[in-house]
């Protein structure tokens, strides 16, 4: 590769990682072809990502001075780099899913918001509800009291239909 190639791999890292907020390294060793691409549509799924093989020395450049710098010590060996943007955890879900079907391929580790990750606190964020199924908890806790009031409005003239079912119902009886 001549430097110029490499100068623009570099700064579409940079732009990537600029707007990423979780990446992850995974070490890809043995898979083949098929499986990557599975992989990578898999990811592509569960939302805004992307799944990036880069070199690592490239990979470093392009990281350094963000807050994934602490992985440039980690960046050794065959490593593929998931970037996940505005929904992070339905590609942490998605990774891992992958990962049960790919026995081969390693999670090795990430960053969050500066701090680094083990594969057992990726596993934890996995856990976490996406931000769909935030938003939907957050309809259903804001409709919660429209619903109430509704209920409880509606509850009057029920009581007072029932009043009158109970009414009309003691006057037949003492007529028959």
């Amino acid at each position: 590769m001549d430097r110029q190639t490499k100068a623009q791999v570099v700064e579409n890292l940079k732009g990537v990682v600029d707007r990423a907020q979780l990446l992850v390294m995974v070490d890809f060793r043995g898979l083949t072809v098929a499986e990557m691409n599975r992989l990578r549509r898999e990811l592509q799924k569960s939302g805004e990502c992307d799944f990036i093989v880069a070199k690592n020395t490239l990979a470093r450049r392009a990281i350094a001075g963000t807050s994934f710098e602490g992985l440039t010590d980690e960046l050794v060996g065959t490593n593929a780099l998931l970037f996940a943007y505005e929904d992070f955890v339905s590609a942490t879900k998605a990774l891992l899913e992958a990962a049960k079907t790919l026995p081969k391929m390693q999670i090795r580790g990430g960053v969050f918001a500066g701090k680094p990750l083990s594969a057992e606190q990726l596993k934890d964020l996995a856990k976490m509800p996406s931000k769909l199924e935030l938003y939907g908890m957050l309809a259903g806790v804001l409709s919660a009291p429209a619903r109430n009031l509704a209920c409880a409005l509606a509850a009057i003239p029920r009581g007072l239909l029932n009043a009158l079912v109970a009414v009309k119902e003691n006057k037949a009886k003492e007529a028959a």
